[in-house]
């Protein structure tokens, strides 16, 4: 009796261990498909912060260079203004009437 107790002990001991083994490279193989899809994921979310980034800079760049073409009209529009002796007006306010004037000037050239 005390051989057949060690012998199905034996057996549980060697069965149990093949069965997490297999577990184990199942498990590892399983968590190397999950970081290659992490890492193509991670690398697709880089990718796209980094083509938003580049819109935001460009969209940026666009109207700074609106501003300043703006701000070049309105102290041209001054000047014209102060050689008739005309009113001045504040920029606030040229900008608020000529909002489309860098957009037509673009479509122009």
């Amino acid at each position: 009796m005390k051989k057949l107790l060690i012998i199905a002990a034996f057996a549980g001991a060697v069965s149990l261990t093949a069965s997490f083994g297999s577990g184990q490279i199942e498990i590892s193989s399983r968590s190397t498909h999950d970081e290659r899809r992490e890492n193509q994921w991670m690398q697709q979310q880089r990718a796209q912060q980094q083509r938003e980034e580049q819109q935001r800079a460009q969209l940026q760049s666009e109207q700074w260079e609106k501003d300043r073409w703006q701000r070049a009209q309105w102290q041209r529009d001054q000047q014209q203004r102060n050689r008739r002796h005309e009113q001045q007006q504040s920029y606030e306010v040229w900008v608020r009437f000529h909002q489309s004037d860098f957009d037509n000037r673009r479509r122009k050239n």
